[in-house]
């Protein structure tokens, strides 16, 4: 086990050339982010496929990475020390059902051009299955992306289990709210915020956009927001009959995009996503001044 910066992770361990490594192209990690190490734990190379298992010195929790030809698969793992075995069937489990996704979606995407014809709500309706799969699917452009928190424990009422006593009490409130949590760990030294986004196209595909951003609490003296405070975050929607109407048929995307750096990545992040947003879905994002915090 060793340690080693951000900025020399991915040409030290992997080797990449210059041009492969759009991740990392705009910035240098060691004077902007040399606040997080990681630990190397294991490493895995399989034909084109890397796969590195890592944990956070800051952390008590796991992220495993597997990059390969412009694709990136970031996860959270707790507490796999010594159980290697389970931690090999997660994560070519994972990568199983990542493949099946894929397959299915494609498949029908060739069958549809075949026949000259392409009906989104029939090419997404049968990906509910595959729903938070596909979510970790991401094409890197020119950014900073983690899917999953590690320095907090995440819990959300869709599709992840939670106590049976408490899955019950909340049982109807659950068909007409979908809201995440934020727990507070031992410590915890970022900042975030929360924002959603909802878009309907062409009024068959129906689109979530869950984003959060990560700061570092030392850096920011103008928030009013204590070190060791974290409130409990949740972000009611309502759907009305959902569970029964429209909504089952309607294939249901769900993108939780992890941001945390300095202020020159901030700035450059959102920047990039009011341009992207304007030029893909002609949607204006106002950014407010920093004093009022950044709401779109």
């Amino acid at each position: 086990m060793f340690q080693l910066k951000l900025n020399n992770f991915f040409q030290k361990v992997f080797f990449f050339k210059k041009k492969d490594l759009k991740l990392v192209k705009f910035v240098n990690f060691e004077k902007y982010l040399n606040f997080l190490f990681v630990e190397v734990e294991k490493t895995f190379f399989k034909k084109k496929f890397f796969f590195l298992h890592f944990k956070l010195s800051n952390s008590n929790s796991y992220l495993t990475i597997l990059y390969g030809n412009k694709l990136i698969f970031w996860n959270s793992v707790k507490s796999f020390k010594t159980k290697s075995k389970k931690f090999k069937f997660y994560f070519f489990n994972s990568i199983k059902l990542l493949c099946n996704s894929a397959i299915f979606f494609f498949g029908k995407l060739i069958k549809n051009l075949k026949k000259k014809k392409l009906n989104l709500f029939l090419l997404f309706s049968g990906l509910n299955k595959y729903r938070r799969y596909i979510s970790k699917f991401f094409v890197f452009n020119s950014f900073f992306m983690v899917l999953n928190i590690y320095s907090m424990s995440f819990s959300s009422h869709n599709g992840v289990r939670c106590k049976k006593s408490r899955r019950l009490a909340k049982k109807k409130r659950r068909k007409f709210f979908m809201f995440a949590e934020f727990k507070k760990r031992k410590k915890n030294i970022f900042f975030f915020f929360f924002k959603s986004f909802d878009f309907f196209f062409l009024q068959d595909f129906f689109l979530k956009f869950n984003i959060f951003f990560f700061f570092n609490i030392s850096k920011f003296n103008f928030l009013s927001f204590r070190k060791n405070e974290i409130k409990v975050l949740r972000a009611p929607i309502s759907f009305g009959k959902q569970r029964n109407s429209f909504f089952k048929k309607v294939f249901f995307a769900k993108f939780n995009i992890f941001f945390f750096g300095s202020n020159f990545l901030r700035f450059y992040f959102l920047e990039w996503l009011r341009n992207f947003m304007l030029d893909k879905f002609s949607i204006n994002l106002k950014i407010l001044s920093k004093r009022k915090s950044y709401k779109f």
